[in-house]
């Protein structure tokens, strides 16, 4: 969660990268990657889309830009999420894989967690690496649960 007060800090209003990544190899042996995970699971309670969550961050996108460069400079990679299912917000008239394909560009994205999605489809990767090519699409894995 961006907000979280191991990655945020409120009272500077900052992102604590250093801090979170040391925090994280102290942990468990460090991040790989990492999601933004910005609108759930307060997306609906105005009209604010999932991107307008991306743009309200301190900073805005430069600043998640500048968050982005400085999970590089340690070696970790940065996702962006994408809700599919976010259809009772704000519309902004144009097809969500532009928006998505703005956002990776401006943050400078490594990949997209498709949240609820297993693929992201011929066009859309073609219209992603057309832009930034090499960002990867990530899905979660489903998992079954047999009871017997």
């Amino acid at each position: 969660m961006m907000f979280d007060l191991t990655f945020y800090d409120p009272v500077t209003y900052e992102f604590t990268v250093d801090k979170s990544v040391e925090n994280g190899k102290r942990e468990f042996g460090g991040y790989a990657s990492v999601v933004l995970w910005h609108a759930y699971p307060r997306v609906g309670f105005d009209q604010r889309n999932q991107f307008d969550f991306y743009r309200d961050m301190p900073g805005g996108l430069k600043g998640l830009r500048d968050l982005s460069r400085s999970f590089h400079e340690k070696g970790t990679k940065v996702f962006i999420n994408y809700n599919p299912w976010d259809k009772g917000t704000r519309r902004e008239g144009k097809p969500d894989v532009d928006l998505l394909v703005e956002m990776v560009t401006a943050i400078e994205a490594d990949g997209i967690l498709l949240d609820t999605m297993r693929q992201g489809g011929a066009e859309f990767r073609r219209r992603l690496d057309a832009a930034r090519p090499g960002p990867l699409f990530n899905t979660w894995i489903p998992m079954r649960c047999g009871l017997g």
